[in-house]
């Protein structure tokens, strides 16, 4: 049984479900030619360890998964669900839980940057 993407939508509700089918979809990945690309968001400056344009090249074949820091030892993950370019901002969407999340870059070699 193949994996059938969710088509996610502006306002759409994150539910445990989806987020699992999710899960499951990245631990099944590794064996069908696709994965996972692991991007840091620095705690402090909110910045990611990936440029724009990294990301823009995996996000069309794997999986991208930001992990950031909500604490000394606290982390949670955000999936990538969109990567645009539009009148020079080059940007990207991820979701998750306890909150979504909008990074920013000026150009497709810069390092998106958290958005408050």
């Amino acid at each position: 049984m193949s994996y059938e993407p969710t088509n996610w939508k502006s306002g759409d509700t994150v539910t445990s479900a989806k987020l699992n089918k999710m899960e499951q979809g990245i631990a099944n990945a590794g064996g069908g030619g696709g994965g996972a690309l692991v991007v840091n968001c620095d705690a402090e400056s909110g910045a990611l360890d990936h440029t724009w344009q990294e990301i823009w090249d995996a996000v069309s074949e794997t999986i991208v998964a930001i992990v950031k820091s909500a604490g000394d030892a606290e982390k949670y993950i955000l999936y990538v669900c969109d990567v645009y370019a539009d009148s020079g901002d080059y940007g990207l969407e991820a979701i998750g839980l306890p909150d979504n999340a909008n990074y920013l870059a000026s150009s497709a070699d810069g390092y998106p940057v958290l958005q408050d």
